[in-house]
């Protein structure tokens, strides 16, 4: 019995994918289980695409702030400048690439999806084409099915007219063996009877004779009519037979083509979604890079205004006051 997928087994497949260097996508997970609906293994990679982003985040946010700059804050020199400027933009170099990576991944699981689409697309072709030859033998069993009954209503129709001759022949019998009999009474009462009544009598029995053996005859042709007839109708039982076995095939595969339209559908409608995920992703990403950019202006900002606050000279310091004098 097949046991169902796990989210567990999915996500250790496209880890053993990723470890050979290769991007785990739809169909080759879906290869190396041997296995399971683009639908289940599409839910499970999602999930694995999130785990993989958010640990990309965590070892971002785990930049700290070096111990030169932190030093050089507290002088507040120029150098502090240039040190913060450097660090604000390796962060946004960082998160840029951050954004390029979730758009690289955006392209992918499109590209994904599109390959997905072909596949599913091609094996809903291929069950079409089963479907269409399933129906084309139907139509010829079908077919050689009515010519067989047709020939065996010929086939009976013979056999009731042979009955029919066979019951005329059988009537013109007992007509003869009645003439003959009155023909033998007649030569015991008289047995001076003529020559020509002799020959009349040996006429009959002759026609007698004929008739037993066209008897006979029909005799056999009735009983080959009837084998021909119970030929015909073992044939069309056995083309009922497999008219049958036909059409259960036949509905055997339009289930399977529905089912495979379905499942189709079901992968369509997971892909937009996913699709759609990956869009709201990037735009946040984006949001992301703006804020930091507008955060980066402001400290840029507020130390230009540090810097020039040093360089003024403090009141009562100067040459002219009466302390230095």
């Amino acid at each position: 019995m097949t046991t169902t997928l796990t989210v567990e087994q999915i996500h250790q497949t496209a880890d053993a994918i990723a470890a050979k260097g290769e991007r785990p996508t739809l169909a080759r997970v879906r290869s190396a289980l041997g296995r399971g609906s683009f639908t289940t293994i599409g839910e499970a990679m999602q999930s694995w695409r999130e785990q993989q982003a958010q640990q990309a985040q965590q070892e971002v946010a785990k930049v700290e702030m070096p111990g030169d700059v932190r030093e050089r804050l507290e002088s507040a020199g120029a150098s502090l400048w240039a040190a913060a400027t450097a660090e604000a933009d390796r962060r946004l170099a960082a998160e840029r690439e951050v954004l390029a990576e979730a758009r690289k991944q955006a392209a992918d699981e499109i590209a994904e999806s599109k390959e997905v689409l072909n596949i599913l697309e091609s094996e809903a072709a291929g069950m079409e084409d089963q479907i269409a030859t399933l129906r084309e033998s139907l139509t010829a069993a079908e077919q050689g099915r009515g010519e067989a009954i047709n020939r065996a209503t010929k086939a009976e129709q013979d056999v009731q007219h042979q009955r029919a001759a066979i019951e005329r022949l059988e009537g013109e019998q007992k007509e003869l063996r009645d003439r003959i009999t009155d023909e033998t009474e007649r030569r015991v009462r008289a047995e001076q009877t003529t020559e020509g009544l002799r020959s009349d009598l040996a006429r009959m029995q002759a026609q007698a004779e004929q008739a037993k053996q066209e008897e006979a005859d029909l005799r056999e042709q009735l009983v080959a009519a009837n084998e021909r007839a119970v030929r015909a109708e073992q044939r069309a039982d056995s083309l009922s037979a497999q008219i049958e076995q036909m059409q259960a095939a036949t509905d055997r595969a339009e289930q399977q083509h529905r089912a495979a339209m379905d499942r189709l559908e079901g992968d369509r409608a997971s892909l937009r979604e996913r699709l759609d995920t990956v869009n709201d992703r990037a735009a946040r990403a984006e949001q992301q890079v703006a804020d930091l950019t507008a955060e980066l202006t402001r400290e840029r900002e507020r130390l230009d205004a540090l810097l020039q606050g040093q360089g003024k000279p403090q009141a009562g310091r100067g040459p002219g006051s009466k302390k230095d004098a």
